[in-house]
């Protein structure tokens, strides 16, 4: 069974999204408990004696430099982490649209033509999904990521503005989320007996700036496109209204008077009728004149606009995600299956140290991503598969064990479990191949052993 075929099944993309979740908590928590003890040890006031003095002295000082090595690296990692499960979960992506095998497209899309339009919206909620976009939700994102992909498709350009501030990048984008040649864009998806009310105080925020939370949201976007326009006229995602030189008040004004809300295509009709009923009922609510004309309130319903999408697959979409949350986690048996591969006539083939990468040809009968599946199967990066996931296994099994269930995810086999956790440990480490041979694949595994043990000796004594 090659890597490409197991890494498209719906198992190994849980088992990779629950080694991401793991990475993220747990690996963390473990290297921050190992410093506490560690420190904690080293002081003479909590331990001494010989035992102490040698930890102190010849163990601890190495470790602790290693801990803090590490901790430092492991917000790169976990990014690097949301791109492997970003990987993993496209290779099914790729194979619904190419021969059909992902469970949300083939739910939603009943030709070819639709499964394609969707796939920008996957993608974005893939993202959202992957790397826990501050305040960005999959469904949300979903409508987002057609939103860009609608206006590129009617000649426009188009920003996501979760990436314009510098330090924030991905980051949720206050109370506008596109930017255009075309214009300035709120994109929202809710559903549900609530859906219209909440639209409707999301549009009153955006054509007044008045209520809740939107005065202040609204002088945050502002002040990031002010200090940011140099990028976003470099996009030609500058809106054609607005002076390439205004002013923040100019900006506010223009926000004010002409951005968007884009919402679920099959929504539009419902709601600009309810926004009708009640600009009419509360006009100042929406900044329009005591007693509004018709053409006051056309011109108002023109800034309700489709985001590309209907709401049935962005549901499904959502859905889809959800039901990859909550997953047993499993690292530690994927790890010893690992193990196990790495004792096989195969596995003893492969030279893993701090020395760089070595394999033999018989790694590829165990891990030979296609082209379409993973980003290519060059040879350092096929070979880092398996070669690699031994030195992850021994870096990361210390400090992840402790915290890893045992219980296999229903229906996850151990091939399957084995390749996933090859594929994924061998990226990350395949990604990070410098840091690694620069510090040494053994320093967790020592790291971890020193102080457990003197731990252990400390604890026994108490």
């Amino acid at each position: 069974m090659t890597a490409q075929r197991v890494l498209g099944t719906e198992a190994a993309r849980r088992a990779a999204l629950e080694m991401q979740q793991l990475l993220e908590g747990s690996m963390s928590a473990h290297i921050q408990a190992l410093l506490t003890q560690g420190r904690t040890l080293s002081r003479p006031n909590v331990w001494d004696g010989p035992q102490a003095a040698t930890f102190r002295q010849a163990q601890w000082p190495s470790v602790e430099r290693s801990l803090v090595l590490m901790q430092h690296r492991l917000p790169i990692l976990q990014a690097n982490a949301a791109t492997v499960v970003g990987d993993i979960v496209h290779s099914g992506t790729v194979g619904a649209i190419g021969v059909g095998s992902f469970a949300i497209l083939a739910t939603v899309a009943q030709d070819w033509r639709t499964a394609r339009s969707l796939e920008p919206a996957l993608e974005a909620a893939l993202a959202a999904y992957n790397t826990r976009r501050l305040g960005i939700g999959v469904q949300g994102a979903a409508n987002e990521g057609s939103l860009l992909d609608l206006l590129k498709r009617n000649g426009s350009t188009s920003y996501d503005l979760n990436f314009l501030r510098p330090g924030h990048q991905g980051q949720n984008f206050p109370f506008l989320d596109a930017a255009s040649n075309d214009g300035f864009f709120s994109a929202k998806a809710y559903f549900g007996d609530s859906a219209l009310s909440r639209y409707a105080s999301d549009f009153q925020n955006l054509v007044t700036g008045q209520y809740g939370r939107a005065p202040g949201q609204l002088r945050q976007a502002v002040n990031a496109i002010d200090a940011n326009r140099a990028a976003l006229q470099a996009a030609d995602a500058w809106p054609r209204g607005l002076p390439t030189n205004a002013s923040a008040a100019d900006i506010r004004a223009f926000i004010l008077d002409n951005a968007r809300l884009a919402v679920p295509d099959d929504q539009i009709a419902a709601l600009s009728q309810y926004i009708r009923a009640r600009a009419l009922d509360f006009p100042e609510n929406f900044g329009l004149p005591a007693s509004p004309t018709e053409a006051d309130l056309d011109a108002l319903l023109t800034r309700i606009v489709p985001s590309g999408i209907k709401s049935e697959p962005i549901s499904a979409i959502g859905d889809y995600f959800k039901s990859l949350d909550g997953a047993t986690p499993t690292l530690a048996r994927a790890s010893t299956f690992v193990s196990r591969v790495m004792e096989s006539p195969v596995g003893k083939v492969l030279k893993v140290g701090g020395t760089g990468l070595a394999v033999a040809g018989d790694v590829f009968t165990l891990a030979s991503p296609s082209p379409d599946a993973l980003g290519g199967p060059t040879t350092e990066r096929v070979a880092a598969g398996l070669n690699l996931a031994a030195i992850g296994v021994g870096m990361a099994g210390p400090l992840l064990a402790a915290n890893a269930a045992t219980d296999w995810i229903p229906g996850v086999g151990e091939v399957t479990m084995g390749l996933t956790a090859a594929y994924f440990v061998g990226d990350l480490v395949w990604q990070n191949r410098q840091w690694i041979e620069d510090t040494g694949s053994h320093l967790l595994h020592a790291a971890g052993d020193a102080v457990s043990s003197a731990w252990h000796s400390v604890t026994s004594w108490l």
